[in-house]
């Protein structure tokens, strides 16, 4: 399953499209952004088109997931969001994300 994760400024506020393509599932999400530069959470917004299976839009302001910057490095706590794939990817805590410069 491949996670993309794409962060854009718009009217003052920061957002991010998240998206989890995987053989048979997919989903796509907007959420807001909020932190600071050492701890930044993605609260779900919308769901987008291209979703294999709807999102609980009734979970509101849930918590997606969560990243903490620590010298350099981000480490990924897991929200409404886990991984799917890996037992071991489902753990809090550990590094799952690397910057891409498009």
């Amino acid at each position: 399953m491949d996670y993309n994760l794409c962060v854009y400024s718009e009217d003052g506020k920061y957002y991010a499209d998240f998206t989890m393509d995987g053989h048979l599932t997919a989903k796509h999400l907007r959420a807001q952004v909020y932190g600071d530069e050492e701890w930044v959470s993605f609260v779900f917004l919308k769901e987008l088109e291209g979703n294999a299976f709807s999102w609980d839009e009734s979970k509101g302001n849930a918590v997606l997931f969560s990243l903490r910057r620590e010298n350099d490095v981000i480490y990924t706590y897991w929200g409404d969001i886990v991984a799917q794939v890996y037992k071991d990817n489902q753990i809090s805590g550990r590094v799952y994300w690397e910057k891409v410069e498009d």
